[in-house]
């Protein structure tokens, strides 16, 4: 019998200290399967992470997107790539983007369009890939962005509504090209982009669309009906 029977195990802090006080901290304990083992458990420390690099600026990552060997991220009014070894490149110096209390987003258009859109501040921005220019394409109503069949999407949580851009062109947004909630009444307030369709979700119900290809507007309701479940955390879906 080792000389401290028990000594590693779990650990519990009761409501009386006097019944028991075992804390285990930055350390996760893992029972040892063999019957070979020389102990019943055994502590490892926690994973962490490690420091690569930095912005320089006293704000938090708000956003990161990867494809094709490249990386950005979006940290504080900031758009970077990301060399993958530490260094950032800063790539919109002259327009800070604005900033509010929500995580930004980052989709493409691909080699379609060669854009990136991004939200930050309720506002839309493209970053184009060829020719390294960022610009400010949406001003409000874009809280969060994706990309559907060469459409780049924007919703407006505030009015429950969602635009799309020119087909494979993010800078130019047709004033006409929008769709508002009506088949239910709690607002959208958060939408994901999941294979070929597009999912807006309310906060008690949620609904599918697709491309259709209709005209003028080519998105509409898939046919399957309604989803009797909503989502609490508007950057969450997954």
């Amino acid at each position: 019998m080792p000389p401290f029977p028990n000594f590693v195990g779990g650990s519990y802090i009761a409501q009386s200290p006097l019944q028991d006080n075992e804390q285990t901290i930055n350390f996760y304990v893992e029972p040892v399967e063999g019957p070979s083992g020389k102990a019943q458990f055994v502590l490892y420390p926690t994973p962490g992470v490690e420091s690569v690099g930095s912005a320089g600026v006293a704000s938090s990552g708000r956003a990161s997107f990867a494809m094709d060997g490249r990386a950005f991220v979006v940290i504080g009014s900031g758009f970077y790539e990301d060399s993958l070894n530490g260094a950032l490149t800063p790539l919109n110096p002259a327009l800070p983007m604005d900033v509010d209390t929500y995580p930004a987003t980052i989709s493409t258009n691909g080699d379609g369009g060669v854009q990136l859109f991004i939200t930050s501040g309720n506002n839309g921005y493209i970053y184009d890939l060829g020719s390294g220019v960022f610009s400010l394409v949406r001003t409000g109503g874009t809280r969060i962005g994706a990309h559907l069949d060469g459409y780049f999407i924007a919703l407006d949580a505030d009015i429950s509504t969602f635009y799309l851009s020119d087909l494979l062109d993010g800078t130019t947004w047709d004033s006409t090209q929008w769709a508002q909630r009506s088949i239910q009444p709690d607002p959208w307030i958060s939408l994901a982009v999941f294979g070929r369709f597009l999912w807006l979700f309310g906060e008690q119900t949620s609904e599918v669309w697709e491309d259709t290809g209709a005209f003028p507007f080519p998105f509409e309701p898939h046919p399957s009906g309604l989803v009797d479940f909503g989502i609490a955390a508007p950057f969450s879906p997954a």
